[in-house]
């Protein structure tokens, strides 16, 4: 695992269909870096599956000592977390 900085800019569409994907990536950044930051500045939509691929994504990264963290979140995106009862903490060291 690598000491740098890795970037994961989320599409503006985040269902089903996309988070096999979206746990692929974050598995792969967090094999790579000890710190992820998410960019999820252009997410227009965010429903419950991709939400629990975060919070299982954040689960594994504080097991392995990595951070993930929300660099910039949209409004819709901070929005659908509220929805469900989270907040924006969602992701450990959240910004």
């Amino acid at each position: 695992m690598s000491v740098g900085l890795v970037r994961i800019r989320l599409p503006d569409t985040l269902d089903l269909a996309c988070a096999a994907d979206l746990r692929s990536s974050l598995v792969d950044a967090i094999n790579e870096s000890s710190a992820i930051a998410i960019d999820a500045s252009g997410v227009r939509s965010l429903t419950t599956p991709c939400i629990q691929v975060l919070l299982a994504a954040s689960k594994d990264a504080q097991k392995r000592n990595a951070k993930i963290f929300v660099e910039s979140a949209s409004a819709p995106f901070l929005r659908a977390i509220e929805e469900i009862g989270l907040n924006n903490g969602l992701i450990s060291g959240s910004q």
